[in-house]
């Protein structure tokens, strides 16, 4: 579990990363735009690509630090191992199966752009589209991996075997 955490915010530090570049970009595209009157071909393309993969690949570490948004009024006054209980239930039964499903069909949709040399035609600097999807499948696959950390976690405090101590705390 320690390994796949560790995994988890690496990626997360590399995602919060990418915002530098993509501040310093959209900085660039503004004074170019508005100061040179001459605006970027690829700030648009390059930007989405940048915030999507932020998005993308901060979403194990999201999951590791129990960081997703849901409405915990109910939740918060359940005991510490009904709530791994119910974790555990929806990592199984909704986060497992979305997963199965969707890895396969993003590494298919990532693979066949490579093969096909298939661009982005969204502007005239036009970039091939596998590296973009390419961290689709880099990211859905961490999130796999946390997915599996945390219900192993889940299961020890569910089954109160041997909890760690950060574990207790929750």
């Amino acid at each position: 579990m320690k390994t796949l955490d560790t995994l988890s915010e690496l990626f997360g530090q590399i995602a919060a990363w990418l915002l530098v570049p993509l501040v310093a970009i959209m900085c660039f595209e503004v004074f170019c735009r508005y100061v040179l009157a001459a605006p970027t071909t690829w700030s648009y393309e390059f930007s989405y690509m940048l915030t999507a993969a932020n998005y993308l690949l901060a979403f194990a570490m999201v999951l590791r630090h129990d960081a997703n948004m849901r409405v915990d009024i109910l939740y918060n006054t359940l005991p510490v191992r009904f709530r791994a209980a119910v974790d555990l239930f929806f990592l199984v039964v909704v986060l497992c199966p979305f997963l199965y499903l969707i890895l396969p069909a993003l590494f298919h949709h990532m693979a066949r752009a490579w093969t096909t040399g298939e661009l982005t035609g969204q502007s005239s600097w036009n970039p091939p589209v596998w590296p973009f999807r390419l961290i689709y499948v880099l990211s859905f696959a961490l999130l796999g991996l946390q997915v599996l950390s945390e219900i192993l976690r889940k299961v020890r405090i569910t089954l109160n075997l041997n909890p760690s101590q950060e574990e207790r705390v929750q």
